[in-house]
């Protein structure tokens, strides 16, 4: 086990860089995670329990330094779409097929570790990875226009659809909600823009 080899070597002169890595982390992981959840259709404090724990997993069973390790858009995007073809959003339902589903994915991704099974990616081409990307993006944005607009219009899951029934309702959009989500959305990209340094999205969601 990995843990069991840095663990008795480890230096205390490394703690203070630690510290602020992690204190970094935690600035970047708490409204990735709340946000991520919020894509794969689950309440806020679902992606706050459990991406800590994804975490301390690879702190024990991890190889690598200098991996960032986290909850990402794209598997998001994934389960809410697996899993609303299965269960209404929001019920007891969904939540138990979204946690049966990670599960299920980890041991997929355990079991694909050790046949080294990862060599696969290595035949996926750029364009390919790059398309898939942009499609993802895409997809997710057009998810959450009903938190930027403050109405939940009806929902078929499918891109083209949701535009049109988006626009059809456009006239039930909540401005207040709207107003603020934009100035959110301004002031992100403008921190990340002219202060680097400064964790935009902790920032954001604090003001917001």
């Amino acid at each position: 086990m990995p843990i069991l080899q840095w663990l008795p070597a480890y230096q205390k002169v490394l703690l203070r860089g630690d510290v602020i890595a992690a204190l970094t982390v935690w600035a970047l992981l708490v409204p990735e995670a709340m946000a991520y959840a919020g894509i794969a259709g689950l309440p806020p404090q679902t992606g706050l329990y459990t991406a800590p724990l994804a975490l301390l997993a690879y702190a024990i069973f991890g190889t690598s330094r200098h991996l960032n390790v986290g909850p990402s858009s794209t598997v998001a995007a994934l389960s809410f779409t697996v899993v609303a073809g299965l269960a209404v959003v929001g019920s007891s339902e969904f939540l138990l097929l979204s946690i049966t589903l990670a599960i299920v994915t980890g041991l997929f991704l355990i079991i694909s570790s050790f046949l080294r099974l990862g060599v696969m990616a290595d035949f996926l081409s750029r364009p390919v990875l790059d398309g898939f990307m942009v499609g993802v993006a895409i997809s997710i944005a057009v998810g959450q226009f009903d938190k930027l607009v403050g109405f939940e219009p009806d929902a078929s899951y499918e891109f083209v659809p949701d535009i049109l029934l988006f626009v059809r309702d456009i006239d039930m959009v909540h401005w207040p909600t709207f107003v603020v989500g934009m100035v959110s959305l301004v002031l992100l990209f403008a921190l990340h823009k002219y202060m680097p340094n400064v964790p935009a999205a902790l920032v954001v969601l604090f003001l917001s």
